[in-house]
């Protein structure tokens, strides 16, 4: 298993069903961690059946500022037509991603992940990124130090599994693309319900939970989201 811890100054991942305004994700939605997973594997088919991924992380503030020269359509002239549009951005952004794959897969990207300068747009660059092989660690909440848990973070988890938790929010997102389509030039997505909310309200309703420890001692709750 792995942990791939990843930082970026800037973010927006767009909630492609709002327009205008645009807002963004509180989280990297899966589909655009698989997307970076398949990049730096050299376009190998990893995807959501034979990976599974958990993503948590936070971010300093979120704002929304005015992007200028939106490209909205194009024109009866044949030109582009750009708009005005408020945008919405996450500062000081990081997230901590857990991989669970084949060997094969995970030596890949254990190698090659430095290869990653963005996450989601073109200027979303990535500040510095780390990957670490590690053991997933199966623990009572109740044995947990919490003063060694990532409990400010947020995280995702699967709707299906945890119906009855109280989240921030609910979102019906992109867990991955059909890449034989995308070959053939269609798009077709693969979407998964799923919950936002705080790595402490998480752990206020589990007895037990998954997490991975760093060489500082500090713990990283994890939820596989398949």
């Amino acid at each position: 298993m792995l942990r791939v811890k990843i930082k970026q100054s800037i973010a927006c991942f767009q909630i492609p069903e709002i327009g205008n305004p645009i807002l963004s994700y509180p989280l990297v939605p899966p589909s655009t961690v698989f997307g970076l997973l398949r990049y730096v594997c050299n376009y190998a088919p990893i995807n959501y059946e034979n990976t599974r991924i958990a993503i948590s992380g936070h971010y300093e503030s979120k704002i929304r500022h005015i992007l200028r020269y939106h490209i909205t359509g194009m024109s009866d002239k044949g030109k582009y037509k750009t708009n005005i549009i408020p945008t919405e951005e996450l500062y000081n952004v990081e997230h901590i991603i857990h991989i669970d794959s084949s060997i094969e897969y995970e030596d890949i990207i254990k190698n090659n992940i430095h290869r990653s300068t963005r996450l989601g747009r073109k200027e979303d660059l990535i500040s510095s990124i780390e990957c670490s092989e590690v053991r997933p660690l199966e623990l009572s909440t109740d044995d947990l130090d919490y003063t060694n848990v990532n409990t400010q973070d947020y995280i995702y988890i699967p709707f299906e599994r945890y119906r009855d938790i109280d989240a921030l929010s609910v979102f019906r997102i992109s867990l991955d693309s059909d890449k034989p389509s995308l070959d053939n030039g269609f798009l077709k997505m693969y979407r998964l319900k799923i919950l936002f909310l705080k790595i402490q309200n998480y752990l206020n309703k589990k007895e037990r939970v998954l997490s991975s420890q760093d060489e500082q001692g500090r713990y990283y709750v994890f939820e596989w989201l398949t």
